[in-house]
């Protein structure tokens, strides 16, 4: 199950295109705030849709997944290269990052969801999701444990996605201080915008303006959008 994106150019010139997701809320336990921060999920180019034919499109899996990297810059690095490094789905292992599938907490105070996972270090890895009474509705958690904040360079939390040909990437995150619970409420909304970004790169969180649209799901698995865009604006397709 899926999300597809098809953007149609429908200018003269070959076009880049990106896709970001809307940024979740995130609550940790410690009250202090956190800066969350956004990768490229899926970019690519396209020719004139008259000229060519061509269409260009994003998949994104309806999965939720929690997600953690570690490792992944140094001390005086940018930023903008920081989760270029992607786990293929049938990876057996990866020293920057780990996710795990899970559930998000249903509203009933009887609520079994699978919804939390324990973030754990050296190695890096998550737990398989276990239910957490204390994982607000409509989130899933990360337990981060106690460590040095000297000894670990470069730890951020967060949601994953999975894309196209089962590479995932840490959509959204934070990076986290020893010994917190961190709770994350995702949302199914993305944003696509012109631009030209690596998979994974760290993107500008910007969701209004020219050049740019919004697209939140609220209907079934399997939800295909098709677009065209033309002089800076962005029109969906009526089939």
């Amino acid at each position: 199950m899926a999300y597809t994106f098809i953007i149609r150019n429908q200018t003269d010139q070959t076009c880049s295109f990106y896709l970001f997701q809307q940024q979740p809320t995130y609550t940790v336990s410690n009250g202090a705030p956190s800066v969350i921060q956004s990768s490229c999920l899926c970019s690519g180019e396209v020719a004139p849709y008259s000229s060519s034919g061509s269409e260009l499109e994003f998949v994104v899996d309806t999965q939720v997944f929690a997600g953690a990297v570690s490792d992944a810059i140094t001390p005086t690095g940018a930023q903008t290269a920081l989760f270029t490094t992607e786990v293929k789905a049938d990876d057996t292992e990866s020293l920057n990052l780990a996710v795990q599938p899970i559930e998000i907490a249903a509203s009933s105070s009887d609520d079994t969801s699978a919804d939390n996972t324990s973030l754990t270090l050296d190695p890096l890895g998550l737990s398989p999701p276990f239910n957490l009474a204390d994982v607000s509705e409509a989130s899933f958690g990360i337990t981060v444990p106690n460590f040095d904040t000297g000894s670990v360079l470069g730890l951020y939390c967060g949601n994953a996605v999975q894309i196209h040909d089962g590479y995932y990437v840490l959509s959204s995150f934070i990076q986290p201080f020893p010994n917190i619970q961190i709770n994350c409420a995702p949302i199914p909304a993305f944003y696509i915008t012109v631009g030209s970004y690596a998979v994974g790169e760290v993107v500008p969180y910007k969701i209004t303006g020219s050049n740019i649209t919004g697209i939140t799901f609220t209907g079934g698995p399997d939800a295909v959008i098709t677009l065209d865009y033309d002089s800076g604006e962005f029109t969906p397709v009526v089939s």
